[in-house]
């Protein structure tokens, strides 16, 4: 039984509208999700301060598609 993400691996939706999206858009750019807050150093983790920071969108680094996605997840 697989989680639903897995075969959405390399898709992206400009706006989740659930958490299947939103967690395929997570996995897809989780890099830059995992790099957003405290200094853009790498952990390993996307916290809510990393979401926060996508959302939020200050230095406009961030895609439309990731800024929906750190939104529909807080």
């Amino acid at each position: 039984m697989g989680n639903g993400i897995s075969g959405l691996t390399g898709t992206t939706f400009q706006n989740p509208t659930n958490l299947q999206q939103a967690a395929a858009n997570l996995f897809s750019d989780s890099s830059i999700f995992d790099t957003a807050a405290k200094g853009g150093k790498a952990d390993g983790k996307i916290s809510k301060s990393d979401l926060s920071a996508v959302a939020d969108n200050k230095g406009g680094n961030y895609s439309e598609t990731d800024i929906n996605t750190a939104k529909y997840l807080l």
